[in-house]
């Protein structure tokens, strides 16, 4: 079975270097804070900023999953923890622009019975991508347009209205931070 996209290395430095040194450092500042030392290099309005990122990292690194697409299916993971993902029980496909494009779809899980959200970074460092996305950073990756085609064949129709907007997640991620910034606000004075 060819792969067609894949995600990338990123994914994996995001899961299991960057999330747990944000953490790490988190819990390091909470240790300064608990047994009443000086904070060193840090301020304590930077704490809720900090726990916003580590609610961030840790969501990153339960979410973003190592993916290879092909025609016929989404392989999710490797080794014997691969879960294969049909076309026809995905319900959207979505992208979104933070920071680096990510690629989210939701799916029926089969076992479960239950709707699951994936994401992933894909690669997009290719001949054809990368120079489109220098020229157009707003426009939609090959993978994206890829899985939406393969939903399409296989459910024998899909309809685009159903995708969420691609800049919800960005809001989303910009209400979450609201509150930190607020209290992070509130500790300087």
């Amino acid at each position: 079975m060819k792969t067609n996209y894949q995600s990338s290395r990123l994914t994996a430095i995001i899961k299991y270097f960057i999330a747990p040194i944000i953490t790490g450092l988190f819990i390091y500042m909470l240790f300064l804070v608990a047994r009443g030392g000086d904070l060193e290099d840090f301020s304590l309005a930077e704490l809720p900023l900090m726990a916003w990122a580590v609610g961030m990292a840790v969501a990153s690194a339960i979410y973003f999953k190592t993916v290879n697409i092909s025609e016929q299916n989404i392989t999710i993971g490797h080794g014997i923890n691969k879960k294969i993902i049909d076309y026809k029980d995905i319900s959207w496909v979505a992208q979104t622009y933070i920071g680096r494009t990510s690629v989210f779809f939701k799916y029926l899980n089969p076992e479960t019975k239950r709707a699951q959200i994936i994401s992933f970074i894909p690669e997009i460092y290719t001949s054809t991508q990368f120079p489109k996305i220098m020229r157009h950073p707003y426009s939609e990756l090959e993978v994206t347009d890829f899985i939406r085609t393969q939903v399409r064949l296989a459910k024998g129709g899909y309809d685009a209205k159903t995708e969420p907007s691609q800049w919800t997640f960005l809001w989303l991620i910009l209400l979450s931070i609201l509150p930190f910034a607020l209290i992070s606000i509130w500790l300087m004075k």
